[in-house]
């Protein structure tokens, strides 16, 4: 009989997009999407996260001004670092970021992608190497200590 994995969820990953504060002058929540058609975008060159975000965005009415498209996330961010580039980002991504670096705000046309991240293991293997539950508690601790994340 094979046991089923356990599994303990870690944190929920959704989407913000990340305006560096000189770009954001007066953007607010309430006029972010008007605001959406001024600011310069980074995202991805292609694949299913820019198919998912252009399709999100278009259906709600969302104007997008894509004027960079990076390899990576980690990319993306680096170009809001410079000061010249938005980008709609994991929300983990606030970690990157100097307090008053960036503003954040949510976006709404991208909730329905929002997932959950969990750590899965065998029941078994806790048995053989008791430390894989502390090393659990460890990823635990770490991300709930790490500012921008939502936990679960």
């Amino acid at each position: 009989m094979v046991r089923p994995l356990k599994f303990k969820r870690l944190l929920q990953l959704d989407y913000a997009l990340f305006v560096p504060r000189r770009l954001a002058g007066s953007i607010r929540e309430e006029n972010l999407k008007a605001a959406m058609e001024q600011l310069p975008l980074a995202t991805s060159i292609g694949g299913q996260y820019r198919q998912q975000l252009t399709t999100a965005a278009g259906k709600a009415g969302w104007p997008l001004r894509i004027e960079l498209s990076c390899s990576s996330f980690t990319q993306a961010a680096q170009a809001v670092k410079t000061g010249a580039f938005a980008a709609a980002l994991p929300s983990l991504a606030a970690a990157a970021f100097a307090p008053g670096e960036v503003d954040q705000f949510p976006l709404p046309f991208l909730k329905a992608y929002s997932r959950p991240i969990c750590v899965a293991w065998n029941p078994r293997l806790t048995e053989v190497r008791p430390t894989v539950l502390k090393a659990i508690s460890v990823l635990e601790q770490v991300l709930a200590d790490d500012q921008g994340i939502k936990r679960l």
